[in-house]
Order: C-alpha cells, then structure tokens, then sequence
C-alpha cells in the first residue's frame, strides 16, 4: 500500500452550501404540484384523487428529504477530509457556536437527520 497523503487545504470550501428553508420548501412544492399528474387508468374519480393526493405527498416528502440528506452526508464526509488545522477551525467555529446557542454541530445534523426520517 502507498503511504497515506495528509489531506490538502482547502477543505471549508468543499463543505455543502445549506439553501434557506423556504428555498428548500418551495422548491419541494413546485416539482410536486407540478410534476405529478393524474393517472388516467384509474377509473374511479375517488381512487384517482386518492392516488393522486398520496403521489404528490410523495414528491413533497422526497423534495424535502433529499436536499437535507446531501447537506447532512457531505457535511459528515467532508469533515473526516478536512486537514488537521482546518479541523480545528471547524471545531472552535461549532464551539464558539455552542456557547452562543447551545447546539453541537453533531446534534444539528442529528435533528435535521431525525427531521428527514419522520
């Protein structure tokens, strides 16, 4: 096996950019109100409504999960490649942030996991 390489600067910038929560929303919203159309070979008016309204919930839910999905994974990801200085940085940057607001980085990307799982 080769030697390891320690990891290159650079790694805050490859952190995920988080969108703003209507941004997210509104996005989720539009791609299923306007994606999803009725299915045509239901005959039943009710069945085709019921069907309809669950595969819009559907998109809805997928438009909400996926983005909080990406930012969760690549902020796990990417801070296992970030090089031990820009590490620190990260950890005083989340810390100055605990005492401001009392969350660890760990718990946000908990809560927003656990928030896409429900």
């Amino acid at each position: 096996r080769r030697p390891s390489r320690p990891p290159s600067t650079g790694g805050l910038r490859r952190l995920p950019v988080v969108r703003p929560a209507n941004e997210i929303v509104g996005t989720a919203r539009r791609r299923a109100y306007n994606d999803v159309r009725p299915d045509k070979n239901v005959a039943n008016v009710r069945q085709r409504a019921r069907k309809h309204g669950a595969t819009k919930m559907d998109h809805l839910t997928k438009g909400l999960c996926i983005p909080l999905r990406d930012v969760v994974d690549g902020y796990r990801r990417e801070y296992r490649r970030l090089h031990p200085f820009e590490r620190v940085v990260a950890d005083l940057t989340a810390r100055a942030r605990q005492k401001k607001d009392g969350l660890t980085l760990g718990d946000v990307l908990d809560e927003i996991h656990e928030g896409r799982k429900e």
